[in-house]
């Protein structure tokens, strides 16, 4: 049997917007805080070091269990992990040292809190306007460093040879930092680099910047586009979201910029899932997304939308309706051997992986559902008539 490894904390940090460093974004333990100590100072620290010594050994010790406990769940389920994707990508660039230099290969620092949606799947640590709205005033913003630009200042060294950039939020696009950064790779000519965004994709611009003037002049780039559903269901989900103005923002860059690999993030609860699906045929349909290009991110917070929470009677009709898209899908001539293909028989296998607890449904749903309905004049049984049989439980 293969050792277990990951090559994350050899090459990678992870910095969430309140200052906490991770090992990488599906990393469970903080391995300290930017607010007190620097980027140095926490790769150096025993705790990272411990880390690398574990997976350099092999050893499954308990700091090895409580970090990569996602990756180890979403693997079980065999649904495709960012362990074995860093691995991957990174493993033959790496210097597999107890503590190896502080040069990042693949950065993914989340500056800022700074965010135009108030997703129902996110919370104010990742969105300014959900913030403001749960606390009924403007509240400022959360950053990562010691002050606003201390770790964009950390960050700028490590332009010069990173392989990699993972831009998200908040929202990436509206945010200064990443402006100043693609203005930093442009003058260091590091117009080679990957970068990768995972964004809402609602706005261009920036002030008098466009971005797709910008990306004209990077060789590979990759979009990650945050879509969740489609129409009124995928509006309620993700709101502030417009369907038509975001199929408007996808033709203008496949024509502008055809070199862009496009592909979207659909995260995947109970309450979304059908206009999930509707989503995934639409593309089938359509081809505004290579259908291949849509990854799968199961919904485990906040616990009342995860699949795995509703009833048996529940979950029988959530897989009909994916086993419908997923027929479909290799009607059209895919394989049923596609990255797309094994996340949706995956997404069955985990739903069905533990017991429904309807409790954990009900919980937060007066909170998270019922108030902000009403905060925002919006309805969940109206955007979702298809969970019309769910209303005596949650209500």
């Amino acid at each position: 049997m293969d050792k277990f490894f990951c090559v994350a904390p050899f090459v990678h940090m992870y910095a969430h917007p309140d200052g906490a460093v991770k090992t990488c974004c599906a990393g469970i333990d903080n391995f300290g805080n930017l607010k007190t100590n620097s980027l140095e100072e926490i790769w150096d620290n025993d705790k990272f070091t411990q880390l690398r010594k574990d997976f350099i050994a092999g050893d499954v010790t308990d700091l090895v269990k409580s970090n990569c406990a996602t990756c180890v769940n979403f693997e079980k389920s065999k649904i495709h992990s960012l362990r074995e994707g860093l691995n991957a990508e990174f493993t033959e660039h790496a210097i597999i040292e107890e503590k190896p230099d502080l040069n990042l290969l693949y950065i993914d620092f989340r500056f800022n809190n700074f965010c135009n949606f108030k997703c129902r799947g996110c919370y104010h640590e990742y969105s300014s306007s959900i913030a403001n709205e749960d606390a009924g005033k403007s509240v400022p913003i959360i950053y990562a460093g010691k002050t606003l630009e201390d770790l964009y200042n950390q960050t700028l060294p490590h332009l010069k040879y990173t392989k990699k950039i993972y831009f998200a939020g908040g929202e990436p696009l509206i945010q200064w930092e990443h402006w100043k950064i693609l203005d930093k790779l442009l003058e260091q000519n590091n117009t080679d680099i990957s970068l990768v965004y995972n964004t809402n994709f609602s706005t261009m611009k920036y002030k008098n910047k466009n971005v797709v003037d910008y990306w004209k002049q990077f060789k590979n780039i990759k979009l990650l586009l945050s879509i969740d559903g489609m129409e009124k269901g995928g509006d309620w989900w993700r709101h502030g979201n417009s369907w038509e103005k975001l199929q408007n923002n996808i033709e203008t860059v496949k024509t502008e910029c055809p070199h862009i690999s496009l592909g979207v993030t659909c995260t995947v609860g109970w309450a979304n899932l059908y206009t999930a699906m509707d989503l995934i045929d639409y593309c089938s349909d359509t081809h505004l997304i290579n259908p291949e290009d849509i990854n799968i991110n199961v919904l485990q917070y906040p616990v009342h939308f995860c699949v795995q929470t509703v009833p048996d009677w529940k979950k029988q009709e959530l897989e009909i309706r994916i086993k419908k898209t997923f027929s479909k899908y290799i009607s059209m001539g895919f394989e049923d051997d596609s990255l797309l293909a094994r996340n949706l028989i995956a997404l069955i296998d985990f739903m069905w992986a533990k017991k429904g607890d309807t409790k954990k449904v009900k919980g937060g749903w007066s909170q998270m559902v019922t108030k902000k309905d009403m905060l925002r004049g919006e309805n969940f049984f109206e955007a979702f008539p298809e969970h019309i049989n769910m209303r005596e439980l949650v209500e």
